[in-house]
């Protein structure tokens, strides 16, 4: 959120040309300094005039993060109180302050503390020459924040440029370090007895026309235009916005300033991906957001926000549906994509859902669905292999294009079976241009929930290795493993059962199992093909496997004899060496 801090200061004009000539070739241009300090530190930002001389006061808003404290100090300006509301008795301004006498200007005090000034209201005129004006002075409202009031009737001299206000800008406990913008733009002011539209509540300057005495009816309001000094491009404009810096140190790399974390969990060790509040908000995105991530239930957010996800907002129940798929894939690979369906509250007799699962046809093919749930009135989509486009990024992952459309009704009956449940299995063919470190992401969006639901989505992608000699996965090819293992299922040993593996398995191998041995070495048989004769063949792609890894090839060129088929199409040992050498990563 931000907050609106009107900042009213005496309208800019010169000493010596009319009005407007001085706005039409001398406007007065603001800036709004920039700075950097630590997340305890206050933090002091300037704004200048390039022309102090032109100055006699301006009305604009100060437009900064209500994730900050800003007190406001001037040693240009003085306040409308001591200028204007201590008169002698000619009538003139008093800036030294004296005796109370006529109040000229109304000021804004608390007249509980001071009975001798005017009230909150501002509702009682200046009357000069029997005409009423009101002074566009604010009351601090709460909804709009800190509102300062000063004004200089003539300029000092030798003060061309010059810093009018200082901004002492903390950070408020509990908000995220980082970079927070505080910008000017003009008010707007809808006092129709001082002059000004209510309707239309008009972007001005605003001041008292110093060609004219302080007790004439001609000396206030005055109105100069808007354009004359305001660039509109509030954000990019060095004229109008400022930069203040709070810096907090993340040292565990988890995008959280280690402040911040030390504030709301009393330590560092948080790594932003628990919603602490159950708001559907990670902590994270807490610290991105700048709201408060621990406080249950006051701090729950409103859902809908940057980082939403309503899988862990404890307020609402969700139709849940989460993919599963293999956490590694290879080019040329098959890959099953699960589709795996619950409900927060176990009600398994609802409506149906309608949904998306997305996925990038540069690396997958989609090859159609299978386990596909049927049952009550199901309308089943995709019929086939139907795809989509997705033509408007709705999962917001750039990296996927198409999406698969898929559907369930059945009023008030749906699934009708224990949950959780499978919806369906998605199947892909990996294609052969993927590099290695690749990822595959597969992603689900709702299309339509049951009454009263909203809708919980969880993704999975895979990451695309390189193939290796290396079948148990422990780090090395070695003959006395990898190689045993190769050759026993060349030699169709897995036909016997699981314990075809034993004692060919290594200690320190990640792929320990018969079925997940059986799985990479069926994904890997175009690369056990070492003499690529199109097959990979145990007396011949196996021999010269198990010879290699052996190193009988530092004996010469003779150590493939006998090995390599009559259809191959490497067939001398240097060739085969280098195929071999390419395997092993």
């Amino acid at each position: 959120m931000k907050k609106y801090v009107l900042l009213i200061i005496m309208a800019a004009i010169s000493m010596v040309l009319p009005v407007s000539q001085v706005f039409a070739a001398y406007p007065v241009t603001m800036t709004v300094g920039t700075d950097t300090g630590n997340r305890d530190a206050t933090i002091s930002i300037p704004i200048t005039v390039d022309n102090a001389q032109l100055l006699a006061g301006a009305a604009f808003t100060l437009v900064y993060s209500d994730a900050l404290t800003i007190t406001v100090g001037s040693d240009f300006f003085d306040t409308f109180y001591n200028q204007f509301s201590l008169l002698d008795t000619t009538g003139s301004p008093n800036p030294d302050g004296g005796e109370y006498g006529e109040s000229v200007f109304p000021v804004y005090e608390d007249p509980e503390a001071d009975p001798l000034v005017i009230d909150h209201s501002i509702d009682i005129p200046v009357t000069i020459d029997s005409d009423d004006f009101y002074q566009p002075l604010i009351s601090n409202p709460a909804d709009i924040g800190l509102l300062i009031s000063a004004a200089l009737c003539v300029p000092p001299a030798g003060t061309d440029p010059a810093v009018i206000f200082t901004l002492n800008v903390t950070l408020n406990a509990g908000m995220p370090g980082g970079d927070y913008y505080i910008s000017i733009i003009p008010t707007e002011l809808d006092n129709a007895d001082a002059g000004y539209d209510p309707a239309a509540e008009i972007d001005l300057l605003v001041g008292s026309d110093i060609n004219e005495t302080i007790d004439s009816g001609n000396a206030f309001p005055d109105i100069f235009p808007v354009e004359d000094w305001y660039d509109s491009d509030i954000g990019t404009s060095t004229a109008v916005s400022g930069l203040v810096t709070f810096t907090d140190a993340d040292g565990d790399s988890d995008g959280m300033g280690d402040g911040w974390e030390a504030y709301h969990f009393g330590t560092t060790d948080n790594d932003g991906t628990a919603d602490t509040d159950f708001d559907g908000y990670a902590d994270f995105y807490e610290h991105e957001n700048a709201t408060a991530p621990n406080d249950y239930p006051d701090s729950q957010d409103v859902a809908g926000g940057a980082g939403y996800n309503a899988c862990t907002d404890d307020r609402i129940e969700t139709q849940q549906v989460s993919l599963t798929g293999p956490d590694y894939a290879y080019a040329t690979s098959n890959i099953t994509v699960s589709v795996n369906y619950d409900v927060s509250d176990n009600d398994n007799m609802l409506d149906g859902i309608s949904l998306y699962v997305y996925f990038d046809s540069d690396k997958v093919d989609y090859t159609g669905y299978s386990d596909f749930l049927e049952v009550g009135d199901t309308m089943q989509l995709p019929v086939g292999a139907v795809v989509l486009d997705d033509s408007g990024d709705t999962d917001e992952n750039a990296d996927t294009d198409k999406m698969i459309l898929m559907s369930w009704t059945a009023s008030g009956s749906w699934p009708g079976t224990t949950l959780p449940q499978l919806l369906t299995n998605l199947n892909f063919h990996v294609k052969n241009t993927v590099s290695s470190e690749d990822v595959l992401a597969f992603n689900v969006t709702c299309h339509q929930t049951s009454d009263g639901y909203s809708f919980c989505g969880t993704g999975c992608q895979s990451t695309i290795s390189e193939l290796s000699l290396d079948i148990d996965g422990d780090g090395n090819a070695d003959a006395l493993t990898d190689g045993i293992l190769i050759i026993r299922y060349l030699l169709n040993f897995q036909a016997g059962g699981a314990t075809w593996i034993d004692g060919a398995v290594a200690d320190g191998a990640v792929r320990t199992t018969a079925a997940e041995i059986e799985a990479y070495i069926a994904i890997a048989l175009e690369m056990l093909d070492i003499d690529g004769d199109g097959n990979a063949d145990a007396l011949t792609d196996g021999i010269l496997i198990i010879r290699y890894l052996l190193n009988f090839q530092a004996g010469g060129a003779t150590w493939i004899d006998g090995a390599v088929a009559g259809s191959a199409t490497r067939t001398i040992a240097a060739e085969i060496e280098a195929y071999i050498a390419s395997c092993i990563h």
